[in-house]
């Protein structure tokens, strides 16, 4: 479940693109929107609705506020939650319009228009026809809805954060094992009878009129609560388990990586591709760039062995004879020539 928020005013600090290009991108998943706005523009509001209607997994929850244009996007026909004092806010359209009585007359046109269109949206939502919503909700005052009074109507359900619907229905449940456990224990004593509305408050026990029914449901329930921890627990050994697997290969798989760098370089070494001064630069450029290290490793030529200064003064000559020197050099040429 993705948790999003349509917080501010519509129009000015939340806009009606980024809400559509939001749930297009979440369009296959579970969207929770949270809302709290005064409301804003009513055709931002109307493109932001458009959107809402066509996500398919999409439930709206009102935090705190969902007045006016905001009232209208969570009446549209989705599943609607609202929180400890939240509030709906419904009212005709307003607008600021200037200029001659012809220009005013149809300023008013149009807000008669808005109204009978935004009556048109909500009356399903109601259960109720439009012409009814529009002379109830569009009459130029305004209609505050406690989060109570949505829930009677059907507009709306108690919205439970996550933690506290699973805290509460964890506790109902043990209650109820442990007054079955108490029954079991105390078969030839009177036992005072379960209170049945302190079990059918929560949603799994609506429907239980006996106190056998909310037992074999708490039963139920129970034994789902034991398999799905086992399950839990199982799961997690397991992803660990591949985790360590996977760890376990990387290690091994960096290991063959290096050593197989170490020999090209060896190699590369001992051909007199590189010098050993070389030899951690490369090494270096295998890490981050091997495909074109390697590339450049096999084009280098081997270098002849660099000859030393002594070798031009009395090292041996490419023949194996001891290298002339320059003296001797030049007499040489000087006999040659006179013979």
């Amino acid at each position: 479940m993705i948790k999003a928020l349509l917080y501010g005013s519509i129009g000015y600090e939340v806009e009606a693109r980024d809400v559509v290009e939001y749930l297009d991108a979440h369009k296959d998943e579970d969207v929770e929107l949270h809302i709290n706005s005064p409301g804003g523009s009513v055709f931002e509001a109307i493109a932001m609705r458009t959107a809402i209607m066509a996500h398919k997994r999409i439930t709206l929850v009102v935090d705190a506020i969902a007045a006016s244009a905001a009232a209208i996007i969570s009446l549209c026909g989705k599943p609607l939650k609202m929180a400890d004092y939240s509030r709906l806010m419904l009212h005709s359209a307003s607008s600021y319009a200037s200029g001659n009585k012809k220009q005013m007359q149809e300023e008013i046109a149009m807000l008669e228009s808005i109204d009978n269109d935004l009556a048109s949206m909500i009356a399903d939502k109601f259960g109720k026809e439009k012409d009814e919503i529009l002379a109830t909700y569009f009459d130029g005052s305004d209609h505050w809805l406690d989060r109570d009074e949505c829930i009677k109507m059907g507009l709306a359900e108690k919205y439970e954060p996550e933690g506290e619907t699973q805290n509460a229905h964890t506790a109902v449940v043990w209650d109820c094992i442990n007054f079955k456990q108490a029954k079991m224990n105390n078969n030839n004593k009177k036992q005072k009878n379960m209170d049945l509305t302190k079990f059918q408050a929560v949603g799994a026990f609506k429907e239980c009129t006996t106190e056998e029914q909310i037992v074999d449901t708490a039963t139920r329930l129970a034994d789902e609560l034991a398999n799905a921890q086992a399950s839990a627990t199982a799961k997690d050994a397991r992803i660990a388990e591949l985790e360590a697997e996977v760890a376990a290969f990387e290690a091994e798989k960096q290991k063959a990586q290096d050593d197989a760098d170490e020999k090209v370089i060896a190699d590369a070494v001992e051909a007199g591709k590189i010098t050993s001064e070389q030899a951690d630069i490369y090494r270096a450029m295998l890490k981050t760039d091997r495909e074109n290290a390697l590339k450049m490793l096999d084009t280098v030529k081997a270098q002849p062995e660099p000859k030393k200064v002594t070798d031009y003064i009395k090292g041996e000559g490419g023949n194996g004879e001891p290298k002339k020197s320059y003296f001797e050099e030049q007499m040489e040429r000087i006999r040659k020539q006179n013979q």
